[in-house]
């Protein structure tokens, strides 16, 4: 079973960790295997198109082991497989690097930054001096 950040749990066939070059960079995949019975395309969709949803991925493989897999937040493929005779929703995400959350924790304090400063602007702006 997976369960997602946002809640979401999917039973599923098989959970296949590897490694592949995507977006320029040598990086860490999970192949998420469910089948097509477990849910649909629109509920798969959601979080696929979701970062916040794949920031967090915990995997309980049903015999008691469990893991916690982090930042498989970019999309690579979802689709559904024949594997073995059988129809299988595959949804393959790829690991953000550790500079790149470095790189998204910055532009967004920038952000928070410029917001504040506007507010403060306008504030300092906005009063009567006389």
């Amino acid at each position: 079973m997976v369960t997602f950040t946002n809640g979401k749990s999917i039973e599923t066939i098989a959970v296949i960790g590897g490694t592949t070059q995507f977006q320029n960079a040598q990086r860490a995949t999970l192949e998420i295997r469910a089948a097509c019975d477990e849910t649909n395309f629109e509920e798969l969709r959601a979080i696929y198109t979701d970062s916040s949803a794949l920031s967090e991925i915990m995997i309980n493989d049903g015999n008691g082991g469990q893991s916690l897999q982090l930042n498989f937040t970019l999309p690579m493929e979802l689709s559904i497989k024949d594997i073995d005779g059988e129809q299988l929703w595959c949804m393959k995400l790829a690991q953000k690097s550790a500079l790149e959350i470095a790189q998204e924790n910055q532009a967004a304090s920038i952000n928070d930054t410029q917001l504040a400063l506007i507010e403060l602007a306008g504030m300092i702006g906005g009063e009567n001096n006389g």
